[in-house]
């Protein structure tokens, strides 16, 4: 276990870690991710929203991720619940259009009561009192993995309150 606030902090070569899956939540773009190679990594694999790297949504990911690519990352979780059924879809039936609905608990980026948003608004909303529509990365994230999909997919989070969460 290292404690570091920096992935280039972290002795990835002399612990002789080639791979790093990435879970702090940190990693939003491909330069970002890069500090864990930079500190002797071979592969990232961010668990989110990665902004610059290929999507992979395991079994569901249309053809092949290239192996050059360095920096990965699983995108939002509504898209490894929506990909697979999208994609059948696709196959079997052909999708025009499609919206989806996810329902999430509250995050950390949620006030407790409420209060201003720093970046949207109804993030300002309190979080225990309110179901609080939010925006979904699936939109984006459906046409990087599922490339037949692109432009014909978007979806709203919904963040409810809820006193434990299991992942």
């Amino acid at each position: 276990v290292f404690g570091a606030s920096s992935p280039e902090d972290v002795p990835w070569a002399s612990a002789g870690a080639d791979y790093v899956l990435d879970t702090a939540g940190q990693s939003y773009t491909v330069e970002a991710a890069e500090g864990h190679l930079r500190a002797g990594a071979v592969k990232v694999l961010a668990l989110g929203c990665c902004e610059g790297a290929p999507v992979v949504v395991p079994g569901g990911t249309e053809g092949y991720v290239p192996l050059p690519s360095e920096v990965l990352c699983t995108g939002p979780f509504e898209l490894h619940a929506a990909a697979p059924v999208l994609w059948l879809l696709q196959a079997r039936a052909g999708v025009e259009a499609a919206f989806v609905s996810a329902v999430c608990p509250v995050s950390a980026e949620q006030k407790v009561v409420d209060g201003a948003g720093r970046r949207k608004w109804r993030l300002g909303r309190g979080a225990r009192q309110n179901i609080v529509p939010s925006a979904s990365e699936l939109s984006h994230t459906i046409g990087v993995a599922l490339p037949s999909l692109a432009g014909k997919v978007s979806g709203t989070l919904f963040r409810v309150p809820c006193s434990s969460v299991a992942a």
